[in-house]
């Protein structure tokens, strides 16, 4: 995917949160104990992360519609 801001060559990755904190991981770097750290029962979404405008991109799921 291409960055809408930039035309920069976008990374795919899940964006994981909890109460406190989000958490982006490249698809590529799963693997691992850290991997195992960060999403350990951690709701996740995939998204797409720019590194030059460190910009995300996401399809939200929207449950009861």
């Amino acid at each position: 995917m291409k960055c809408p801001y930039c035309d920069t060559e976008m990374l795919k990755g899940d964006l994981y949160g909890n109460r406190v904190e989000l958490k982006w991981v490249a698809k590529d770097a799963h693997k691992g104990i850290m991997h195992a750290l960060i999403s350990g029962g951690c709701p996740k979404i995939e998204t797409y992360k720019c590194i030059l405008c460190n910009k995300f991109i996401s399809d939200i799921p929207v449950d009861g519609l």
